[in-house]
């Protein structure tokens, strides 16, 4: 198993909800109206750390070209090339089964598809069954409530899988790794932008794909882009295992073992990419 740098966060051992860099972060959160909720996977240590990051996030200079490109650098925004879209008349779709993945089958926590979605006849999908997804495609959701949902469509499934337009699609350019970007979207940094773009601009707040070059990205070397992605890629092996022994089956302390540590790592490995951000951006 690769070993992957990890930054001193010996800092928080000793941090509580009294600590004055807590209090003051929290008052920074909320007057930006950026909520940071407590994720399932976190612990109380983990969570007050990610407070710390996202107000520390907010105070970024975001248009300093010397760091920062815009997202458009590094993705196609919702191709439209042949077979990335289901034709819009739906007698014009070829009667098959297929999955549909709509805002409310994934949650903030996730990285990754679940592995169980609804099946459909593709002739009966809603009107907003849109995009035919590829591996490696970046689904983020264009709504603000919740903050956070945005995964990665790994491989194919045993059905089709077409997806919302509730979601933005994002296909990384080549030489730039979707493990990466996912990554950083992720991230306290990826994630108060997003705040600040997804405005209620009617009795929602929506965010349009005209909106998306708004987001910047890290001009990152190689070596960092490939650290980025190995974290990401230990997050969506750990979530993948923590999935398969949710509920501890009887494969004994193997079972139990493999548990805890798909636990630690989704709770520890976020925290770290945020670290790895923040290095970066002071060094």
């Amino acid at each position: 198993m690769t070993q992957l740098p990890l930054l001193d966060r010996s800092f928080l051992q000793s941090s509580s909800l009294a600590d004055p860099e807590i209090i003051a972060a929290r008052q920074v959160l909320e007057e930006e109206a950026f909520e940071v909720r407590q994720r399932m996977y976190e612990s109380g240590q983990t969570f007050r750390q990610r407070q710390l990051a996202s107000a520390y996030a907010l105070s970024v200079d975001y248009d300093d070209a010397h760091k920062w490109c815009s997202i458009e650098e590094w993705v196609d925004i919702t191709p439209k090339a042949s077979g990335d879209r289901l034709p819009r008349n739906r007698s014009s779709r070829h009667p098959h089964e297929c999955y549909y993945l709509e805002i409310k089958d994934i949650q903030p926590s996730d990285w990754q598809l679940q592995d169980q979605l609804k099946t459909w006849n593709a002739q009966e999908l809603p009107t907003r069954a849109t995009y035919i997804p590829r591996p490696n495609d970046i689904l983020l959701s264009r709504f603000k409530e919740p903050p956070g949902k945005c995964i990665i469509f790994i491989t194919a499934m045993s059905r089709p899988v077409y997806v919302s337009s509730n979601f933005i699609l994002l296909r990384a350019k080549p030489g730039y790794s979707a493990f990466a970007l996912l990554a950083f979207l992720k991230s306290s940094f990826g994630l108060c932008q997003l705040n600040k773009i997804i405005l209620r601009r009617t009795l929602i707040a929506e965010m349009h794909i005209y909106h998306v070059p708004r987001l910047a990205m890290l001009r990152l070397s190689h070596d960092l882009q490939t650290t980025l992605a190995a974290y990401s890629q230990r997050i969506i092996e750990a979530e993948q295992a923590f999935r398969q022994f949710s509920v501890p089956n009887d494969g004994g302390i193997d079972s139990y073992e493999a548990y805890a540590n798909a636990f630690r790592t989704l709770n520890e490995l976020p925290g770290y990419i945020d670290d790895l951000i923040r290095h970066y951006l002071e060094t």
